[in-house]
Parts: structure tokens; C-alpha cells; sequence
């Protein structure tokens, strides 16, 4: 809860581009962006299907944002915007035709060229992540999958988006937990 609390308010932070108020150990991620206004924002969330991706869906979808969930799966995808519209009932969800997969390069060029829709994207929160590999399981791309889902896909990822990125002026949010 603390990493997810020191992420949002990291995340607040930037949004309002400047330091502004502290974080507080008890405030949820809705208390933080209390007052911010993001309609017309775009927001492309990976791991937006559970944890401190799936919260931070929400709360900027409750300020107007529109998300896009980054999941490996239709499944968790569909799931992921089922959740944030249960909380926040008149969010803006929108699913790419394409699914995230970080152990995949093909996958992740696929997930950015399905985002070509939008001219400019305001956020990309880079959440997901792969805690450990105790099987040693290996890429189609050749590298370790914890390391190539941690580092190398998130690293192309952004570098794919980074037109619409900087298009917005938008943010880049790297998550470490």
C-alpha cells in the first residue's frame, strides 16, 4: 500500500507539474487527485488490470481521464474496464483492438500501433511487471522474461509512444514495486 501510495502521489505530482501538497500515508489515490480536473486527457495504463495499475486507472478515471488499459489478455482487459466503470460509473475506457503482452516485441509494437488513433496521448504509466522467473522461461525475443517484461518492453513501449507523448506535452510514469 505504501508503494502505491508513493506512486500516486509521484504520479499527482507530475500531472499538476509541481511539487505541491505531501502525501500521507492514509490518503487513497481518489484523495490525491482530489480537485484535478482531466477531461480530454489520455491516459494508457499497462498493468491495468489489477493492483497499483488498477488504481490508478481509476483514479484518473474518476477525474475525467479517458484510460487505456494495457493487459495482457481480452480477458483481463475487459475485465480491467468492467472495474474501473464499476467505481467509476461514467468512465471513458477505451480497448485496442490489440493486447499488451511485454514478453512479446511483436506484441508491444502491435499494442502502440493500435493506439495510432489518438494524436496525442497525455500518460503512459508504466506498471506492469514481472516479480521473478523461478522456471528460467525464455522469450520468443531470446531474453529472460522477467528482465524483457520489466526493462526492454517498457523501454519500447514508450519509445513507440513517445511521438504522441510528446505531441500532448504528456508524462511518462515508470512504476516500481
Amino acid at each position: 500500500m505504501l508503494k502505491f501510495l508513493a506512486a500516486a502521489s509521484i504520479l499527482a505530482n507530475v500531472i499538476a507539474d509541481n511539487i505541491g501538497k505531501p502525501c500521507h500515508a492514509n490518503e487513497s489515490a481518489m484523495e490525491l487527485f482530489k480537485g484535478l480536473d482531466l477531461t480530454g486527457k489520455v491516459a494508457v495504463v499497462t498493468g491495468a488490470d489489477k493492483g497499483i495499475g488498477l488504481e490508478i486507472s481509476k483514479a484518473l478515471a474518476s477525474h475525467g481521464a479517458t484510460i487505456v488499459p494495457g493487459c495482457r489478455t481480452a480477458e483481463s482487459m475487459k475485465s480491467s474496464a468492467e472495474d474501473i466503470k464499476r467505481a467509476v460509473p461514467n468512465a471513458k475506457v477505451f480497448i485496442p483492438y490489440a493486447m499488451l503482452d511485454l514478453s512479446s516485441f511483436k506484441s508491444v509494437r502491435l499494442f502502440a500501433q493500435s493506439l495510432q488513433n489518438f494524436s496525442s496521448l497525455d500518460f503512459l504509466v508504466n506498471d506492469a511487471g514481472m516479480a521473478n522467473n523461478p522456471h528460467q522461461l525464455v522469450t520468443e525475443d531470446g531474453f529472460e522474461m522477467a528482465f524483457q517484461i520489466d526493462y526492454p518492453s517498457q523501454w519500447l513501449l514508450t519509445d513507440l509512444l513517445l511521438p504522441q507523448i510528446r505531441l500532448a506535452k504528456g508524462r511518462v510514469i515508470n512504476l516500481v514495486s
